[in-house]
């Protein structure tokens, strides 16, 4: 080869490259804003989160000292931000919002939404997980950690009702 195709096949694989690079940057930067944002609204609202997941524009993380659930989202126009303490907390599960498409005899579920929701004496208090009129259009993640957060509140709220 000479040095002419040497370049131009130089050229050629770092056009190919780059874009991956830069959309790989975009993600990290938008992950390290939805934690900075979880992480922000705990420390104002006095929790220090242990453990945390994030996923599209949304974040959750738990204070294990004061048992709470925090957590942060950007799926609607206005972002969410709320707190759970899970000492007043009875019950923690999933409810899915879906419905049937098709005919009769081919039909298919189809999942609009999900959230997380927190049944205490003072109401419900609900983490929207998937919307799918927030642009994800379908769940990738989202499930399994909305069945892992349910599973961590739950224990925590079993482990509290066995101390008294």
């Amino acid at each position: 080869m000479d040095l002419g195709n040497i370049l131009l096949w130089s050229i050629i694989a770092l056009l190919c490259v780059v874009p991956f690079i830069v959309l790989s940057n975009i993600a990290k930067k938008k992950k390290q804003q939805d934690l900075k944002a979880l992480l922000d609204f705990a420390a104002n609202n006095h929790f220090s989160i242990s453990q945390h997941d994030l996923w599209f524009k949304s974040a959750i993380g738990l204070d294990e000292t004061k048992q709470a659930i925090v957590f942060v989202s950007n799926l609607r126009s206005t972002p969410v931000a709320q707190w759970v303490l899970l000492e007043e907390v009875q019950k923690c599960q999933i409810n899915e919002t879906s419905r049937m498409v098709g005919g009769q005899d081919q039909s298919s579920k189809v999942i609009d939404k999900f959230e997380l929701v927190f049944t205490s004496n003072k109401g419900n208090t609900s983490c929207e997980f998937f919307n799918v009129n927030s642009g994800n259009l379908t769940p990738t993640i989202e499930y399994q950690l909305a069945e892992k957060w349910c599973k961590i509140a739950n224990e925590r709220i079993a482990s509290k009702a066995q101390a008294k």
